[in-house]
């Protein structure tokens, strides 16, 4: 028997109260069966983010694009608008980021593209749900 498993031992026997790791180590359970997340984290959503009608897309997963766009419009020139969401994850937003590598805009990171004839903007034709 280890140390941890000692003290959590002389811990109980005492009547203190144990730390969730301490009874994870006694009943010889991961800590997440013993004390599963009361509070499941939300989806990633992959979404499009754009300035304008002929401005550049950004691609990225956000939990909450909303927030997301929010931060980016504090460093950003132009209004920028939530032009869709979908579920997929990191996954998808690779495969989106693949499909329309040719659009990058060089210097602002890959998740950049521009849109004038790319048809990021009109990416939402697709399995996506476009936001109104």
């Amino acid at each position: 028997m280890g140390f941890l498993e000692e003290r959590a031992k002389r811990r109980a026997a005492s009547g203190k109260r144990l730390t969730p790791e301490e009874v994870a180590l006694l009943s010889q359970k991961p800590i997440d069966e013993v004390y599963p997340d009361p509070s499941p984290k939300p989806e990633a959503l992959v979404y499009f983010i754009g300035s304008g009608d002929t401005g550049p897309v950004k691609i990225g997963v956000a939990a909450v694009p909303s927030e997301r766009m929010a931060s980016l419009q504090v460093a950003h020139f132009a209004p920028l608008a939530l032009l869709a969401t979908t579920t997929g994850g990191r996954a998808a937003e690779r495969g989106y980021h693949q499909r329309f590598a040719d659009a990058r805009l060089h210097g602002c990171g890959s998740a950049w593209k521009r849109d004038p004839g790319s048809g990021v903007i009109g990416v939402e034709k697709g399995p996506l749900i476009p936001v109104v």
